[in-house]
């Protein structure tokens, strides 16, 4: 039976993607890629976890940077919407 960490019970980033013992995944920057963060000890990785995952927003630059992309990409469907709209004159 698989492991079940605290940090998937308290996780509120909405980039946490899965955690094992000393590491944390997060959606990566890129599409359909995936960022491991790799913690020396523990603590370390549960001290972050209480910084970062478990708020929202928070303070890790890897949320920061997912925020500002998915922030740049929807301003750049927005512009394209209405850069397909047609002016209608009667």
């Amino acid at each position: 039976m698989p492991t079940i960490y605290k940090g998937s019970r308290h996780t509120k980033c909405p980039y946490y993607i899965r955690e094992s013992e000393y590491t944390i995944t997060c959606e990566g920057v890129h599409p359909g890629t995936e960022t491991v963060q790799k913690f020396p000890l523990k603590q370390k990785k549960e001290e972050f976890q209480e910084k970062c995952c478990y708020r929202y927003p928070n303070e890790c630059k890897i949320c920061q940077e997912l925020e500002k992309k998915n922030y740049i990409l929807k301003d750049i469907k927005e512009k394209d919407i209405f850069s397909k709209v047609t002016k209608v004159t009667p």
